[in-house]
């Protein structure tokens, strides 16, 4: 069948600067196609009141933006991967810990855990991910006990009230008080933070879910979240230390790496230049090549951690249902997850009721 129409798109932004991410107010390669209200210091000006650097390229440049839908813009992402990590110290723990477990829901998705120091300042430092294929059972406590224990044995942060909550809207309270139970047993400054107070977890209604995703707008937008020099994960952080939960989750190693002599040496963990010492290994268990191997099977791990929350975090976009209702979510339908990003949305939305609700954790 011939085409009634030939359809042809026409734009003030070159293909290459497509290509490359540039952003479509910098490209200037075809400026010689600007209409005449748009040469000169009239550029400038229709910028500045504009504003908003998606609006212009799509109603001035013509520019079709890939992520018109995401949520979180891709400019706040960026600062956040780039942002030096935050080093703790007596100086600056003041605040509280915030632990959000989301269970896995089925299909691709996978039982994750973030968490959050909320401090005193208003910034979020985020020190801890770790996701799994895990429901129940013995994997469950395994994974949890060794996650938790990175803030147990840290001298810094095992000082600091540490509040540990769990979504139940697929496992409901049973899995939710299952999972709570397991972090923070043997834990004394743990305790478990629920949304009712005669049933365990916390629920995502549609309205929780818009308003955790707007708060955590406003906090990339004004630079408040960064992470941490310190992560906790589901990998062991001391040689002494028997691997719990490496086989069980899979990590791909049974060593494990000594615990820095100091909290300032957490830094090593984010970033990859410093070399980690390890002549003054805590025991014997480890020889100097197994401990620098793993400090960069570690260093890896938490990187990748990193990348991937950033990641779903970039595909989060409004979902629209047939009744005409919508909520955010970072899935797309095609296998795609957003568990751990998920995870941050809650442990952001509930911190803020948490210090609102229990002010001694200040």
């Amino acid at each position: 069948m011939d085409r009634l129409f030939v359809r042809l798109r026409v734009d003030l932004m070159c293909a290459s600067c497509k290509k490359r991410g540039v952003k479509p107010s910098d490209c200037t390669h075809k400026a010689a196609l600007n209409p005449s209200w748009l040469l000169g210091s009239n550029e400038d000006r229709v910028k500045k009141l504009i504003g908003d650097e998606e609006t212009y390229a799509r109603e001035v440049m013509g520019a079709f933006m890939s992520n018109s839908n995401q949520v979180f813009r891709q400019s706040w992402l960026d600062d956040l991967s780039i942002r030096p990590s935050v080093s703790i110290d007596r100086s600056n723990n003041t605040g509280f810990l915030f632990s959000m477990i989301d269970p896995a829901g089925g299909g691709d998705s996978k039982t994750a855990i973030v968490t959050i120091m909320r401090r005193v300042d208003g910034s979020i430092v985020i020190i801890g991910l770790s996701e799994a294929c895990i429901m129940e059972g013995p994997q469950l406590s395994d994974w949890c006990s060794c996650y938790m224990k990175h803030f147990v044995e840290d001298p810094m942060l095992n000082k600091m009230h540490h509040w540990v909550a769990c979504e139940r809207n697929y496992g409901g309270s049973v899995l939710a008080s299952s999972f709570v139970q397991a972090c923070t047993t043997g834990y004394s400054m743990a305790r478990e933070y629920q949304t009712e107070q005669d049933k365990h977890g916390t629920w995502t209604s549609p309205e929780v879910n818009k308003t955790g995703v707007m708060t955590l707008m406003f906090e990339l937008h004004d630079q408040r979240v960064s992470f941490g020099a310190f992560l906790a994960t589901d990998r062991p952080f001391t040689c002494s230390d028997s691997v719990v939960g490496a086989t069980a989750m899979d990590t791909g190693t049974n060593h494990a790496i000594r615990r820095p002599s100091s909290h300032h040496e957490h830094n090593s963990l984010g970033d990859e230049s410093r070399k980690t010492d390890t002549s003054a290994a805590v025991g014997s268990l480890v020889d100097i090549d197994d401990n620098t191997r793993y400090n960069k099977q570690y260093q890896s791990h938490c990187q990748s951690l990193k990348t991937t929350l950033v990641e779903q975090l970039g595909k989060f976009q409004k979902s629209f249902k047939t009744s005409g209702s919508w909520t955010y979510t970072g899935k797309d339908g095609k296998g795609g997850r957003d568990d751990l990003a998920m995870c941050l949305v809650m442990a952001v939305y509930h911190s803020v009721l948490c210090a609102v609700e229990h002010t001694s954790v200040e």
